[in-house]
C-alpha cells in the first residue's frame, strides 16, 4: 500500500467517498488517503471463488455479498475494500459503504500481506457485527479463520484443503472450494 499524498490534510469519509475515482483502487485509513495496486490472476480467481461458494447461502439467508468495489466503513475516518465481504443487517449502509458485515475474505498479496493479517484484522475485530474474518493465503492454499465466540473473544484456527470453515452467518466453507481451477 502507498501513500497518496504526504500532506497532513485528513480526508473524511463523506469526501473520500463522494470523490473516488471509478477505477482507482484506493483506502482511506485514519484519514489518509492510500492508492492499492490490482490483484493478481490466482488473487481474482479466489475472490470469485469465494463469492460462488457463499452464493446460494447468502441468498437463502437473504445476506448480500460484495466484492472489492464496496467499501466497508471500518471506523469514523477509515474506509478499507474487502476482497470479499458478507452482510446481512443493511442498517447504516450507503449506495457506496457497508457498515454492518459478518464476513470479510482478504486474499493476501505481497504488497498488502502485513497490512492484512495485522491493522485490517485489528480494526475489523472492532466491528460488533463481524463474526469472521477470513485471512486467504493463495500460494500455501490455507486460511486463517478468525472467528469471534459467543462470549465476545476472538478464537484463531488454521484451515487448511480439506477443512471446512463454520462461518457464523453463512455456514460451512468447504477451503477446497477457494482453489478451484489453480
Amino acid at each position: 500500500m502507498e501513500l497518496a499524498d504526504r500532506s497532513l490534510d485528513l480526508i473524511s469519509v463523506d469526501d473520500f467517498v463522494r470523490t473516488r475515482v471509478e477505477g482507482q483502487r484506493a483506502e482511506l485509513v485514519g484519514g489518509i488517503v492510500y492508492l492499492m495496486t490490482g490483484g493478481t490472476d490466482r488473487h481474482n480467481k479466489i475472490a470469485v471463488n469465494a463469492i460462488l461458494a457463499l452464493g446460494t447461502a447468502s441468498r437463502t439467508l437473504g445476506c448480500e455479498l460484495f466484492t472489492s468495489d464496496m467499501g466497508i466503513q471500518a471506523s469514523a475516518d477509515t474506509v478499507y475494500y474487502p476482497d470479499v465481504m458478507a452482510v446481512c443487517d443493511s442498517e447504516g449502509d450507503t449506495n457506496l459503504t457497508r457498515t454492518k458485515p459478518c464476513l470479510i475474505i482478504e486474499v493476501l498479496s505481497p504488497s498488502t500481506k502485513s497490512f492484512d493479517e495485522r491493522e485490517k484484522r485489528i480494526a475489523y475485530r472492532q466491528i460488533l457485527s463481524m463474526r469472521d474474518y477470513l485471512i486467504v493465503h493463495p500460494e500455501d492454499e490455507m486460511v486463517d479463520h478468525h472467528h469471534r465466540e459467543d462470549t465476545g473473544t476472538w478464537s484463531w484456527t488454521v484451515r487448511n484443503r480439506g477443512d471446512v470453515c463454520p462461518t457464523t452467518c453463512l455456514g460451512p466453507l468447504a477451503i477446497e472450494d477457494l482453489f478451484v481451477g489453480l
